[in-house]
């Protein structure tokens, strides 16, 4: 009897108390892994999607672009050989313009004074 006395006054009396603190921390600390690990899988899945999604309608916008158009071209300054425009580029971008399959128009967005001249230069192709 006297060992079962020491045993007795040696052990917790709430001991029940602490054993069901420390499933319910166990289980509170289950369910935070299992949520991060839920936000980990859930935002994995939308970064694919995203990705996956972008890149087939970023292809087909590629696509579509090469179909019909209109051309910008602007013009900041005078044109000439050696001024603010070189006047070489600036024939060589109408023409590429004018020689484009998809171009359907073309608008020159002009700051300049060589209104007169872009108006002698002859169009090539129709553009309908």
């Amino acid at each position: 009897m006297a060992v079962k006395k020491k045993i007795e006054s040696k052990s917790n009396p709430h001991w029940e108390r602490e054993a069901l603190e420390k499933i319910a921390l166990s289980a509170l600390g289950e369910q935070k892994i299992a949520r991060r690990w839920g936000i980990f899988f859930k935002s994995i899945t939308f970064l694919y999607l995203f990705v996956l999604l972008f890149f087939a309608f970023g292809a087909q916008h590629t696509k579509s672009s090469s179909n019909n158009h209109t051309a910008l071209i602007e013009i900041n300054g005078v044109i000439g050989e050696k001024d603010e425009v070189n006047a070489e580029d600036f024939f060589e971008s109408v023409q590429r313009a004018y020689d484009s399959d998809g171009t359907k128009g073309i608008i020159l967005k002009t700051f300049s004074r060589a209104y007169k001249e872009l108006m002698t230069v002859t169009v090539q192709k129709a553009l309908f």
